[in-house]
């Protein structure tokens, strides 16, 4: 998802020429040393162990996958399996900021995983200052070793506010992957005492052109693998990491490589009632169903009411979106397709945004599409993280911290 506000004003093209000479004259070292009070002991224990169980070591991994699968229940990575996304950690953020009690109550649910969606502009040397870079970081810093402790596995996902790196992006795609590459070796060069094993690199958040992304995703996973060796990645494709384009794809070269997929569909179901986009005909659309067809009374009487109302497009949208049902069935297919690829390159693949808007759902619609989605993913060996902690999408209510308890059924059994 793209939710971030964007901290800095739109660019015209005379600012490249700036961007070029930022990214020559950026000094990693310098922005190094600007952090004060980080540790420098050696990597941080990772403290699953002092907090082991039986009754919790049952729900880590997928109990369904092969025991050499890295998402196995002894596997590799299999603190992957599930986890959520938590935007609740940035600076930025206005909403709910949880204490270690409530963070601890999801570990011990099941949630293993915690991806870390940082602003990316926040860390590119064209769009902030050394000052504002190096106070970034140390609450990244302080994000990941606090949540470390608490027993969770970490990725830190580069993603975009939207504004002016999206820009670059769209005018001039090759120096906006030579910014994105600088910025990776910030993070590499304040990442040192991050554990190796459970502290993962997402390379970028929803790319566009996946054709552009996929040849600069294998230069940076050759970058990474040479300036940062043992770290984990996680590649997302392009087309806001649809699963199509990845499985059409050779899987990069390199080493310690998984890829990220991200599902919302039907849009007309998971962002119906969207707020960030008046304009959008999804924001006309509420108590769509799931599951659904076009005969569905509820499909049939909204479709109605649109049309009535003479809003025609939301009306032939809702329309086209339910030609075809929308049921678990269906869903399960995305990820039948997409574990065959994985199993038939030997790849890990999660999948690390799905989620349903809160604002005018029915619980147990929800609750079915989030199941839905969860089981089929996790039936072809593919973990889950859900979009996202306490917002719109939360998984815990903003208001009380408590999670939703018909969520976490949905997401946990």
């Amino acid at each position: 998802m793209r939710l971030f506000a964007s901290s800095c004003k739109r660019r015209r093209r005379s600012v490249y020429l700036g961007i070029v000479g930022a990214i020559a004259s950026l000094s990693i070292l310098g922005i190094f040393h600007l952090l004060s009070g980080r540790s420098e002991s050696g990597p941080l224990e990772f403290s699953l162990g002092t907090r082991k169980s039986s009754a919790f070591q049952s729900k880590m991994g997928l109990a369904q996958c092969p025991p050499d699968h890295p998402l196995s229940v002894n596997g590799s990575d299999r603190w992957l399996a599930r986890g959520f996304n938590f935007p609740n950690w940035d600076p930025d953020h206005k909403g709910l900021d949880p204490d270690d009690e409530m963070l601890s109550d999801l570990f011990y649910r099941g949630f293993t995983h915690v991806r870390l969606p940082i602003n990316a502009e926040n860390v590119m040397a064209p769009f902030s200052s050394p000052t504002q870079m190096a106070a970034y970081i140390t609450a990244l810093d302080q994000a990941v070793k606090r949540l470390t402790r608490l027993g969770f596995a970490i990725s830190v996902d580069m993603h975009p506010s939207g504004g002016v790196f999206s820009d670059l992006n769209r005018t001039n795609p090759e120096l906006s992957f030579e910014v994105l590459k600088s910025a990776w070796d910030v993070l590499v060069a304040n990442s040192a005492d991050w554990p190796l094993d459970t502290v993962y690199f997402e390379l970028l958040n929803e790319p566009v052109n996946h054709e552009e992304w996929w040849q600069a995703a294998q230069t940076i996973v050759s970058h990474l693998n040479a300036t940062a060796p043992g770290r984990k990645l996680i590649v997302g494709p392009g087309v806001w990491q649809r699963y199509e384009p990845l499985i059409s794809s050779e899987p990069l070269k390199g080493e310690n490589v998984i890829y990220a997929i991200h599902e919302y569909s039907p849009m007309v179901f998971t962002h119906q009632a969207m707020t960030w986009a008046e304009d959008s005909t999804l924001s006309l659309l509420a108590n769509v169903p799931f599951p659904a067809s076009i005969d569905h009374p509820a499909i049939q009487r909204q479709i109605a009411d649109l049309e009535d109302s003479g809003n025609k497009d939301a009306a032939n949208e809702l329309r086209s979106a339910f030609q075809e049902p929308w049921n678990a069935e269906r869903i399960a297919g995305i990820f039948r397709d997409t574990g065959k690829w994985a199993a038939s390159h030997g790849v890990t693949v999660i999948l690390n945004e799905y989620g349903v808007l809160n604002f005018a759902v029915k619980k147990v619609d929800r609750a079915n599409w989030l199941r839905a989605v969860r089981k089929g993913a996790e039936d072809m060996c593919i973990g889950t993280t859900v979009w996202e902690y306490s917002d719109g999408f939360g998984i815990v209510d903003g208001e009380t911290g408590q999670p939703f308890e018909y969520v976490m059924d949905a997401l946990l059994k």
